[in-house]
């Protein structure tokens, strides 16, 4: 069972999230498209002396079902994508970090994406939960389109379903609200994303999470683009 103070506080995430999903839906259903489909990972991390890590993550994104909230239609399996992503991250505090990234993106079979990545990050754990902040900036370069430029701002909490007291290991509900700012050939747009997944922590060098990672975009556009990922995230620290 959730001890008092974790039971008040998923209350009122649950209602936080059902709100922003109903906001978006009413914002552009009308005019709006889905997509359904998966998103797995692996992410396999290294740590090493003087504070420095090394990280590795390969994620996939495959499209099981699309079309238009207004029409119904929908098409069938797609793939969509693969990343391969390397980051280094060398701690400058006990709770902070800075991190220089690089993904490799074949997108669609046959086109290739190149991905330059700078974060920053923190994290704070409390008696009840453990809060997290990210501030990353990215640029794309692929050979036929322009340079994008993104900002991206996320903000996650996670809270144990027993005190780590009474269980170092178990399962965990974890959210995360993302903000993407992105400039391409003078166009500018807006993504919103919302991870919502429960965790199991195996042990301290594993661990698994599964959910539903929500990303709504073209805010500034006439439609608005929604997207709902089934996500699979595998965690393993060497």
């Amino acid at each position: 069972m959730l001890y008092l103070g974790q039971s008040i506080f998923l209350i009122r995430i649950k209602t936080y999230l059902v709100g922003w999903l109903l906001l978006i839906t009413n914002i552009g259903l009308a005019q709006s498209s889905y997509e359904l489909g998966l998103l797995p990972s692996i992410n396999v991390s290294k740590s090493f002396e003087k504070d420095w890590k090394l990280s590795f993550k390969g994620e996939s994104r495959q499209s099981l079902k699309s079309g238009a909230f207004s029409e119904g239609n929908s098409n069938s399996y797609n793939y969509l994508l693969t990343d391969f992503i390397v980051f280094t991250s060398k701690k400058i505090a006990p709770n902070k970090a800075l991190a220089f990234g690089y993904t490799f993106r074949i997108q669609d079979r046959s086109t290739i994406k190149n991905r330059i990545t700078q974060q920053f990050s923190a994290a704070k754990a409390y008696s009840s939960l453990k809060l997290g902040h990210r501030l990353r900036t990215d640029e794309t370069f692929s050979k036929n389109e322009p340079i994008e430029l993104r900002l991206r701002y996320q903000l996650s909490i996670e809270v144990p379903f027993k005190p780590k007291s009474v269980e170092p290991n178990g399962f965990y509900y974890k959210l995360g609200n993302e903000y993407v700012t992105s400039l391409k050939a003078k166009t500018f747009d807006l993504e919103l994303r919302l991870v919502n997944l429960i965790g199991y922590e195996f042990s301290s060098k594993s661990k698994l999470e599964w959910g539903v990672d929500y990303r709504a975009s073209s805010f500034i556009h006439d439609e608005l683009d929604n997207a709902f990922w089934m996500a699979v995230k595998w965690y393993w620290t060497m």
